[in-house]
């Protein structure tokens, strides 16, 4: 069916040349030849388009011929027990296939390398994914391929379809066995802590190709100090062993790395044997608060936008029922719910707190908190939450609000200009303000987009002290799509953030710091940079004494930066601004070791009750098509479509046309 369409497709576009020659050019002497090159010119970039194969002629030179992908990932590295490790067991079978005449590519760099060229040294890629190296087969035009390989591959569910998909014959030789190795998949600690508190570690142990007798030991170390030895009996062919470890209160303050080791004896993949986690003993008070009194998505996606643009680390709660409190940021514990005390301490001394929900069911500490803030945001959901902030408002109005394309001058209106309001998903729940003096009001909304306006915020400051109310609900929906309304989420809390700012800037921070102190291998490192948007900064990354580098990076509208993939390792980072080099962050991260390899379950080609043979044959080529390249990669086409776009346009140069 498809190959009609096609044809009829080339038919339609090669008419329609010849249509516009015939009936709307003049009569020219040699429009028939014209019409023809733009006939064939229109059916070669349909046909570029639709990208067919185009087979070989048996014998033809240029035949694909086989090829070889050989796994270069971390897991290869492991000997299986017999002693030789999986990655020297299959290059040597690549070394092998590559003289008899196979093209050869190591999957993970996605290059094709020589027989000559292949390296001996262990292979470094953190994850085996097969599927980009079939594509880039199918595009070559091969429809057989050998994947040589332990077959943990973290992208098997697209490795199926793509064999289907592009009718590729794979044949999986598999290499290595299964390792004796034991791991720590799970490793979980408060990311904050007190001094004085008992820090309790929970972690999960998982072993292969152990004894029944063999024992693991857990250690838990802390900045280097052994802290805890815990031997475990080996937990049983893929399952967990999940144990409970306390450990004494941590020995400093600050940012404290812990690292989680699992010991057996013959271990043959060190690379998932320990876990890191860094844990923030007695936690600097101040910087971004976010109290939330009902359930809502707004502070998910309010808080880490106010943690951008200020810099500022940032501290959610939602409250939940008994005086009791959950964690919303990375930041704090992960499940772990809170009292009420620890929220109020962060709360009062907060360099912007930010109130979500109804004000009538906030605790007196909150209200307390929130009437000392020299900086806050409020969104209220009832008219007495309002008053009691001295706004007049009426009771919430029905139906969807969209914003007013024309904004009001404030103090805002710099930073919302230019932004498309009209296109922006509807706020609901907005509650009508009797009056407000002019400037106070940045944005505005309209019932269905037209009608009388009402303010969608307004904007208090008195004797030092700066305040925005929000009147409406639903601005996370913003946030929540890509393009235009992400943008104009981020540009109002931005230009709301810097009015705040605007005659004195925050005081506390971190500064410039990586995302997550904790990177994962192979992965760049992203640096928060929060209200140095547009400028340079220079990064200094040492470890053990040694500078690893030393750059000058640009930070995005988005308040962030990247820096290159790091070997596994602690780092330590300075980052200064300026000519004059003034201090903007410093103190350290880590990219983790740990691979997640050997946890990946062993790809089955050929049988899913009794596991992958060695060359095990998948897939078929699609609707019987015979091997061929796709037409967008050679080269004839392009050639001849200039040749005759060129043609055309002299010939109707040389007959007096345009």
């Amino acid at each position: 069916m498809s190959t009609v369409f096609f044809g009829g497709l080339m038919l339609a576009v090669a008419g329609f040349a010849v249509w516009v020659y015939e009936r709307r050019e003049l009569p020219i002497a040699g429009r028939r030849i014209l019409a023809t090159t733009r006939a064939l010119s229109l059916a070669l970039i349909v046909a570029l388009l639709w990208n067919p194969r185009v087979p070989y002629l048996a014998g033809s030179v240029g035949a694909p011929g086989r090829w070889t992908l050989l796994d270069g990932s971390l897991s290869m590295n492991a000997t299986g027990g017999h002693g030789v490790s999986a990655w020297s067991e299959g290059l040597e079978r690549a070394r092998s296939r590559a003289r008899a005449g196979d093209r050869v590519m190591i999957f993970g760099s996605g290059l094709e390398v020589p027989a000559e060229s292949l390296p001996a040294s262990s292979p470094q890629d953190p994850a085996s994914r097969l599927a980009p190296a079939l594509e880039r087969v199918a595009e070559s035009g091969s429809r057989d391929v050998t994947v040589i390989s332990d077959l943990r591959l973290t992208d098997a569910e697209a490795v199926a379809s793509t064999l289907a998909r592009l009718g590729v014959r794979a044949s999986f030789d598999a290499v290595g066995g299964t390792p004796r190795n034991a791991a720590i998949p799970v490793a979980e600690l408060p990311r904050l802590v007190e001094s004085g508190d008992t820090v309790v570690v929970d972690v999960a142990v998982r072993a292969t190709a152990a004894s029944a007798g063999d024992t693991v030991v857990i250690e838990i170390r802390e900045e280097g100090v052994l802290r805890a030895s815990r031997p475990i009996p080996s937990p049983p062919q893929g399952r967990l062993t999940r144990l409970r470890i306390p450990l004494p209160p941590p020995a400093q303050s600050g940012l404290v790395r812990y690292e989680i080791r699992a010991m057996l004896p013959g271990d043959e993949f060190p690379d998932d044997d320990a876990r890191v986690r860094f844990v923030d003993v007695d936690p600097e008070a101040g910087g971004l608060v976010l109290v939330s009194l009902s359930a809502d998505w707004e502070p998910r996606f309010l808080l880490p936008v106010l943690e951008q643009v200020t810099g500022l680390p940032g501290h959610g709660y939602l409250s939940l029922t008994e005086g009791r409190f959950m964690p919303l940021s990375v930041a704090d514990a992960p499940s772990a719910v809170v009292d009420a005390q620890e929220v109020q301490g962060r709360a009062s001394s907060a360099e912007l707190l930010v109130v979500h929900g109804s004000l009538g069911d906030a605790p007196q500490w909150l209200a307390d908190a929130l009437a000392g803030a020299r900086r806050s945001i409020v969104f209220v959901e009832e008219a007495a939450g309002a008053q009691a902030l001295g706004l007049g408002v009426g009771m919430a109005l029905p139906g969807e609000w969209y914003p007013s394309a024309d904004l009001p001058p404030s103090a805002l209106t710099s930073n919302l200009v230019g932004v498309p309001w009209t296109g922006l998903p509807p706020l609901t729940g907005v509650l009508p303000l009797n009056r407000v003096a002019p400037g106070r009001v940045p944005l505005e909304l309209q019932l269905q987009g037209s009608g009388p306006a009402e303010a969608a915020m307004v904007l208090q400051g008195a004797q030092g002290r700066r305040q925005a109310v929000v009147l409406a609900s639903g601005f996370w929906r913003w946030g929540f799509r890509d393009g235009s309304p992400r943008e104009a989420y981020r540009r109002l809390w931005a230009g709301v953030v810097g009015w705040m700012l605007a005659n004195e800037p925050l005081g506390t921070g971190p500064g410039v710091a990586p995302t997550h102190r904790l990177v994962r291998r192979g992965e760049s490192v992203v640096w928060r940079a929060g209200g140095w948007t547009g400028q340079r900064l220079r990064v200094r990354l040492s470890s053990a004494d040694t500078v690893v580098a030393d750059t000058v990076l640009s930070v995005d509208p988005s308040g962030e930066m990247r820096t290159r993939v790091l070997p596994p390792g602690t780092y330590d980072f300075r980052v200064e601004a300026g000519d004059d080099g003034r201090l903007a962050g410093q103190g350290r991260f880590e990219v983790e070791r740990f691979s997640e390899e050997l946890l990946t379950p062993v790809y089955q080609p050929n049988d899913p009750a009794g596991g992958p043979a060695a060359g095990a044959t998948v897939g078929a080529t699609v609707g019987g098509e015979r091997p061929g390249r796709p037409l967008r990669t050679h080269a004839f086409p392009y050639i001849l479509l200039i040749g005759l776009l060129s043609g055309e346009w002299i010939g109707r140069r040389r007959r007096g046309l345009r």
